[in-house]
């Protein structure tokens, strides 16, 4: 009988790989997936760039999923990526109907993404100054 999955991410062809990785890492905790299960079930979530990215690695980079994930990021996060992310953390304002949870979920991801070595006291001071 085949596995049922508690759930799985949405196929990704292009965007944030950064969310659809996180996504991915849930589902396969959720699901009980040990590294080499998420090397082997990845490439079937991938579509268009983001499989031709998947299929020049070779067979035995393919088996670790650490080298899958971080060449997925390479490839999908250009160098202004931060710049970008610090613009975004920067200019967002919470939307009508959005929950202060939500926006606050929001500008987190985006200041991690811009400056992720930050330490957690600046950054806490940053967050709080936005609200």
């Amino acid at each position: 009988m085949a596995e049922r999955f508690v759930s799985i991410p949405r196929v990704f062809a292009s965007g944030d790989i950064e969310e659809w990785l996180q996504r991915y890492e849930i589902c396969a905790l959720a699901n009980g997936l040990k590294e080499e299960d998420k090397a082997l079930r990845i490439p079937t979530l991938l579509e268009k760039e983001a499989l031709a990215v998947y299929l020049e690695l070779s067979t035995e980079e393919r088996k670790d999923y650490r080298h899958v994930r971080d060449t997925l990021l390479n490839a999908f996060q250009p160098p202004e990526a931060r710049f970008i992310a610090l613009q975004e953390f920067e200019s967002r304002r919470m939307l009508p109907g959005e929950s202060p949870q939500e926006f606050l979920h929001y500008i987190k991801w985006s200041l991690n993404k811009a400056i992720p070595e930050m330490d957690d006291g600046a950054r806490e001071q940053l967050l709080l100054h936005r609200f």
